[in-house]
């Protein structure tokens, strides 16, 4: 059941953010990969920054995402256990 909860905030995360996502291959050798790596990155902060009419993320907004999250996690971890009652 902690997988499944682990899977499911992650998810909540994943939404909260716009579905936006990006995973880096840290051990690689390979130049161009690493290139390839940091151009995707720049575009990502590029793109949210477009969407956030250049607003910087702000500790106040890290607070506010922090209580619908634990919001959320509470309900999901209600409605598991009543699943798992039957």
């Amino acid at each position: 059941m902690t997988y499944l909860l682990h899977l499911l905030w992650f998810q909540r995360v994943l939404i909260l953010c716009g579905q936006r996502m990006i995973l880096f291959d840290n051990k690689t050798k390979d130049d161009e990969k690493k290139t390839k790596q940091v151009h995707e990155l720049l575009k990502l902060i590029d793109l949210v920054r477009k969407q956030n009419n250049n607003i910087p993320y702000t500790d106040e907004m890290y607070h506010m995402i922090k209580v619908k999250e634990f919001t959320t996690f509470v309900s999901i971890c209600i409605h598991l256990s009543r699943c798992f009652e039957c």
